[in-house]
């Protein structure tokens, strides 16, 4: 059964073998992990995403000034009139019962709403006349010109009165759009995070199948030096299977290192690869070493910097700023409209089109009008809603930011402790490497002196193998706490000296 085990293990080792004997014969390029990180921001899907909501809440902000923007109105229409008249009107126009008029209109006017909320339109107008008065013998014009020149103004006196609620909603969109662009920013940095510990675990799965090769070697070497021994009468079958059974492990170990590495490997494409290509041959990155330094790990000045750095904090925190802000509209909306209206006017009148424009200068004066409007409403429920809305909604971010703060600064100490913890058990596990490499030696000289068995060597082997393997893992552990640390105080683009850029593609050493 030992055999057939090992026989099974063997053709799956050969197996993997041959396929990564097939992909090294491509040719590869060897990758330096920033270059990893700026094609993964340059092609990552969920980070094209991002920019896209970026440039949604942009024009979100163009949007909402769209009110305060100029305005060109054109008029055009025509109204054929054909009616009779009462008595009174028939007596006013000399006896016509049946009235019959054609006009034609036209106006063009520029209006603009500034943020005091004033709304001024400048305008003129001309209408052409043709009616049964005109037709008559002694009518002064046929047809009548009828030329107007108006300034007409609107100052809210209550409701959208002032900067503060006729700026409001572009305002709040600004807000908006830096929350978006903050969420965008830690979306990217945790894309770095990601990608540089991928390239980690990548960098741990080469070496782990470099320590799982050796393990292999030595229990193999073992195997045949036991297989000697028996034929020399010096060691009996029992050796042998005991030998036989440490490769069998060996060599299962060395194929779940290769599974993981292809694992790490599938795991870098994906997060660096919009496309990707079955026959591609491996990603073979670069030493990459200790790029993250430790630094101080006082946790008074840590929680400063991360709760003046941290993109999602202070996305919440602006979000706070906005809901203020619709908070303050809302209230202003609730108030009664109350406008001061007034208009400036010039008219003229002629059978010539232009003349009816030169008949201004034969008015004493302009006309002109001044007045009120009021607007209240009989029920203010409507109003009374919005307002109470706004207000849980300000409440609402600023529970959400507080619940940020406290999940920021508890995720803190635990992100410190695993840096600290981490950083001691690489000491510790260093210390194991050398003690089971010396047992190993130790053990070695035993069984050639007879004092020992096989399976002590065999132990020693075992153990220097799981020792090697945690020694990398813990490293890994070390420098994922270190990424988990920066990713906390959004300072890990920084440290590498990328520049993140949300409107182009993004940049950085390689």
């Amino acid at each position: 059964m030992r055999k057939g085990t090992t026989c099974f293990l063997g053709i799956g080792s050969l197996a993997l073998l041959s396929f990564a004997a097939a992909a090294e014969e491509a040719p590869v390029e060897e990758l330096g992990v920033r270059g990893l990180i700026v094609q993964a921001l340059e092609e990552n899907l969920r980070l094209e995403i991002q920019r896209v909501e970026i440039d949604i809440n942009q024009q979100r902000e163009v949007l909402a000034g769209e009110e305060l923007l100029p305005v060109l109105t054109v008029e055009a229409t025509y109204r054929d009139e054909n009616r009779a008249q009462n008595q009174r009107e028939t007596l006013s126009t000399g006896g016509i019962r049946l009235f019959e008029e054609k006009r034609y209109d036209g106006r063009v006017g520029v209006g603009k709403t500034f943020a005091t909320g004033t709304q001024v339109e400048l305008s003129t107008g001309m209408a052409r006349v043709t009616n049964s008065l005109t037709e008559e013998e002694d009518a002064p014009y046929d047809p009548e010109y009828e030329a107007v020149a108006n300034l007409s103004l609107v100052q809210p006196l209550l409701q959208g009165f002032g900067p503060a609620a006729n700026l409001a909603a572009r305002r709040a969109q600004e807000f908006a759009t830096a929350a978006v662009r903050l969420d965008a920013r830690a979306q990217f940095e945790q894309t770095i995070g990601q990608v540089l510990l991928a390239a980690y675990e990548n960098e741990f799965a080469v070496e782990n199948i470099r320590v799982k090769e050796e393990a292999v070697a030595l229990a193999e070497q073992v195997l045949a030096e036991n297989r000697r021994r028996v034929e020399e009468g010096m060691m009996t079958p029992l050796d042998v299977s005991q030998a036989e059974v440490r490769v069998a492990e060996a060599r299962e170990e060395l194929i779940a290192a290769r599974t993981f590495y292809r694992e790490r490997q599938n795991r870098l494409r994906q997060l660096t690869q919009s496309e990707v290509d079955p026959l591609a041959g491996p990603l073979v990155i670069a030493p990459i070493g200790d790029l993250l330094p430790e630094g101080n790990l006082e946790p008074v000045a840590l929680g400063r910097r991360v709760l003046a750095q941290n993109p999602s904090y202070r996305a919440a925190l602006e979000r706070i700023e906005a809901a203020g802000i619709r908070l303050q509209f809302a209230k202003n909306r609730s108030l009664p409209s109350l406008d001061l209206q007034g208009s400036l006017s010039y008219n003229g009148l002629n059978d010539q089109f232009d003349d009816s424009y030169h008949d201004f200068d034969n008015r004493t004066g302009p006309t002109w009008s001044l007045g009120v409007v009021a607007r209240i409403p009989i029920d203010r429920g409507v109003a009374r809603a919005r307002v109470r809305e706004a207000r849980q909604a300000e409440r609402q971010a600023l529970l959400q930011s507080k619940q940020a703060e406290v999940e920021l600064l508890t995720t803190l100490d635990d992100r410190v402790a695993a840096v600290r913890n981490a950083a001691e058990r690489r000491v510790l596990v260093a210390e194991s490497v050398e003690a089971a490499e010396a047992s190993l030696r130790t053990a070695e000289r035993r069984l050639a002196s007879g004092l020992t068995t096989t399976l002590d060597v065999l132990d020693q082997q075992r153990e220097l193998s799981v020792a090697r393997t945690r020694a990398l893992s813990v490293l890994v552990e070390y420098r994922k706490a270190l990424i988990d640390l920066y990713l906390l105080q959004g300072t890990l683009s920084r440290q590498l000296n990328l520049v993140l850029d949300f409107q182009a593609s993004p940049s950085g050493p390689s």
